[in-house]
């Protein structure tokens, strides 16, 4: 009795693992169908990738972004890899940002985002247009008026796509952080040339004698607000001295 009821129950665990591998076999095959299906319906031209719309606020940048962009013939909405064209896109100097998604059935929308220049630092015969992060944006033969004009800063000429040299960028954002006035950074220009006699040159005709590097964002702040002091007493100074910080000196035009 002891020996029917052991090999009955060892019956009965076979069948349940029979039982069990069956039901994960129906199971993997639906899955396998489902996937076929979908792959299968991916994959068909309702899906193809017939269109590429780039979003940008201006048609150069629409233009830089599409001349990135090569998508195969066959490629599908729905599996083609679109971060491929997010990071070909990015590879294009003058934009910043990209964010890339599918539009089903056929189309994919790539918007793009600019650099914009903050400075225009001499580079050989022409200008370098750098943004925040001391990218070259793109070369110009002038400097554009709104935009600070920097001399004597490149160690050796940068292409669009570059960024600038560490020591380079760094004292380019103390200038900028110094500043905080849209209004006299247009047309302002900022010359390195001489290491120990950095100097300024507003719009304006106003001379700013910096001296050397440290301190810069502060020197460069001291400049500002003087000369806005003085502009508000309505007095127009010639030149303004923070070369020593603890004791600035200026001197006032002459009334014609």
């Amino acid at each position: 009795m002891v020996r029917a009821s052991q090999q009955q129950t060892r019956s009965q665990s076979t069948a349940a693992v029979w039982r069990l591998r069956y039901r994960q076999a129906v199971k993997l095959a639906g899955v396998v169908v489902v996937l076929s299906f979908a792959y299968g319906v991916g994959s068909s031209s309702y899906f193809r990738i017939r269109e590429v719309q780039v979003i940008a606020p201006n048609s150069q940048l629409s233009q830089q972004a599409l001349a990135k962009i090569k998508v195969p013939g066959q490629a599908s909405t729905l599996f083609y890899p679109v971060e491929k064209l997010a990071r070909a896109v990015a590879g294009c100097p003058g934009i910043k940002r990209v964010e890339v998604g599918r539009d089903l059935p056929s189309r994919v929308v790539v918007r793009v985002w600019p650099r914009e220049p903050v400075a225009a630092v001499k580079c050989g015969e022409d200008f370098a247009l750098v943004d925040e992060e001391g990218v070259c944006v793109s070369r110009a033969r002038r400097a554009p008026a709104h935009l600070i004009q920097i001399y004597g800063l490149l160690q050796r000429p940068i292409a669009a796509g570059q960024r600038l040299q560490t020591d380079s960028m760094h004292l380019l954002n103390q200038c900028l952080a110094g500043l905080k006035d849209e209004e006299l950074s247009r047309g302002l220009i900022i010359d390195f040339s001489q290491q120990y006699a950095i100097q300024l040159c507003t719009g304006g005709g106003v001379q700013g004698k910096v001296g050397t590097a440290d301190n810069l964002q502060r020197k460069v702040m001291m400049f500002v607000g003087i000369l806005r002091e003085l502009q508000r007493r309505g007095q127009q100074p010639a030149y303004i001295d923070v070369r020593i910080m603890s004791r600035p000196v200026w001197k006032l035009r002459r009334e014609s």
